[in-house]
């Protein structure tokens, strides 16, 4: 006996001849009815010589559509002036495929990161008007899915805007997301991604404020925070903490977590925390204390005035080497005079 192989099946003329004779008969088998999720085949072959193959086969059946959700902006959105906006969406599955952000109808510009299973985001530049839009996207077994339609309104700029510098008034910042549904605490720190000219609204022990991103760079982003205006510069990895209610105790802490693709990544986070005596006058203060150590005024004049005596005492020391020489010069032009008589 040369080969004994055992089927769980009865096996078709098809197969037999397959199994005597490959060089004369191939194999093929049409599978159907295959459950969804991963599916492995155990392939093998016998040569006539009797050398043995065994090969494994993995086939994923996928018939679900990914399901999308938006997130923002909000439906029926305005914003003031043509420009980017960021568009947030959730996905149901990380997808291998893509998603298209489809504004009138038209997919106009695509995921440029990965699509992960949960918040995702498109930027793009939406002209004056008002605008439907909608997110589109195809998983990698071709699955179809699509999130609901919103509207948003741009219109014209005013001829003049303000600075964010002062009370973060609404005709400089172009988009205010809301989430100030439920206070922040410090279990529930507010993650989220804004561009240049975007603020959020948060609530703080049930009063609202403002947390706004003025201008951003590859590495920095310049935050405002109202109503108790303060602004500062933060570095990716940086955080600032934020004093709002004048009671010499920091309540807000806003930390940079990244930058990409000119959207700033922000996690906003409750305090209740003292300030140090030495930093009641500061504002903003660092989480690294002795990088953002001020001095005081008198200290400052004091330096000044050290500093000015300094220059004063240089200049009287090189006066008196400059003068003793021309003296000593003079009183040998005496003695010469008085001796010979001219």
């Amino acid at each position: 006996m040369d080969d004994l192989l055992i089927f769980n099946r009865s096996l078709n003329a098809s197969e037999i001849l397959a199994l005597y004779n490959s060089t004369a008969n191939n194999y093929v088998k049409n599978f159907s009815g295959l459950a969804e999720g991963a599916n492995t085949f155990d392939t093998y072959s016998v040569d006539n010589y009797g050398n043995y193959n065994e090969t494994l086969l993995y086939v994923t059946v996928d018939l679900t559509n990914p399901n999308i959700s938006n997130v923002g902006p909000a439906d029926g959105a305005s914003y003031s002036g043509a420009q980017s906006v960021t568009f947030q969406y959730n996905s149901s599955e990380v997808l291998m495929g893509s998603c298209y952000l489809s504004l009138d109808g038209v997919n106009v510009s695509s995921n440029t990161s990965a699509i992960v299973s949960g918040t995702n985001s498109i930027a793009y530049s939406v002209s004056v008007g008002t605008h439907s839009w909608q997110v589109n996207c195809t998983d990698a077994a071709g699955n179809f899915g699509n999130s609901s339609l919103r509207s948003l309104t741009v219109s014209e700029l005013p001829s003049s805007s303000n600075s964010p510098s002062g009370s973060g008034v609404a005709s400089f910042w172009r988009n205010t997301y809301i989430n100030d549904e439920t206070p922040l605490n410090s279990d529930n720190p507010l993650v989220i991604t804004l561009t240049s000219w975007n603020r959020v609204r948060i609530n703080v022990s049930g009063e609202t404020h403002h947390i706004g991103v003025v201008s951003l760079t590859n590495t920095t982003a310049t935050i405002n925070v109202s109503s108790r205006p303060q602004q500062a510069t933060l570095a990716v990895g940086e955080s600032k903490k934020f004093e709002i209610y004048g009671d010499n105790y920091y309540d807000l802490n806003v930390k940079l977590n990244g930058i990409t693709n000119k959207i700033a990544n922000l996690t906003i986070s409750y305090l209740h925390e003292e300030i140090p005596a030495a930093n009641v006058t500061n504002n903003v203060v660092s989480d690294n204390e002795g990088s953002d150590k001020t001095w005081s005024l008198d200290y400052i004049n004091l330096a000044i005035v050290v500093v000015g005596c300094l220059i004063i005492l240089a200049v009287l020391f090189i006066l008196y080497f400059v003068l003793r020489k021309r003296i000593k010069i003079l009183f040998r032009q005496i003695k010469f005079f008085r001796r010979y008589g001219f």
